[in-house]
């Protein structure tokens, strides 16, 4: 062991030492609601199997959202927008997405992968849920079938709509 390792009093970097001192004490204090926070879960990755052509409708997509709501936004705000679009859509707009023509351009093997939301698994959830029970599928839409067929929509809709969603979207993250 080297000699300066004996005179070091901490073993880890300052700036790793600092960070965990930051945490603890965000964590533990009683005067913020910041320690509930922290522990609870906010944020979940949602992976997107996107074929070339997909991906860059997705881009276009989130280029656009980024443009109206004048803001740096992440990749998972456009896919919730994206989500949240579908929601209020017609069960035969999303049905007609998820028609295997349309579909095979958008789904590929290229994985990416965005952070949103955890509440964006519930909406997709119920959004597959109700297309199970209408008449417009016969099956239950795989969740990546699912996002890429949101995307369609989403490049599909109106400036005024992404805007909507988009408001709705930063209204329900703020309310958790």
């Amino acid at each position: 062991m080297p000699k300066a390792a004996h005179k070091c009093r901490f073993p880890y970097r300052k700036s790793a030492l600092f960070s965990f001192w930051v945490v603890i004490i965000m964590s533990t204090n009683p005067e913020s609601d910041e320690g509930y926070i922290m522990t609870e879960r906010q944020s979940r990755t949602y992976r997107l199997s996107l074929s070339p052509e997909g991906t860059d409708l997705f881009l276009v997509c989130h280029g656009r959202l980024a443009k109206l709501a004048n803001s740096l936004i992440s990749y998972g705000s456009t896919l919730y927008v994206a989500i949240l679009i579908a929601e209020s859509s017609d069960a035969s707009e999303i049905a007609a997405e998820l028609e295997p023509p349309r579909l095979r351009r958008l789904i590929g093997k290229n994985d990416h992968f965005v952070g949103a939301s955890d509440r964006l698994q519930r909406v997709a959830g119920a959004i597959s849920d109700r297309l199970e029970n209408s008449d417009e599928l016969s099956h239950r839409p795989t969740k990546n079938a699912l996002y890429a067929a949101c995307i369609a929509l989403m490049a599909a809709s109106e400036d005024k709509t992404l805007k909507a969603a988009y408001s709705r979207m930063s209204n329900l993250v703020a309310d958790k």
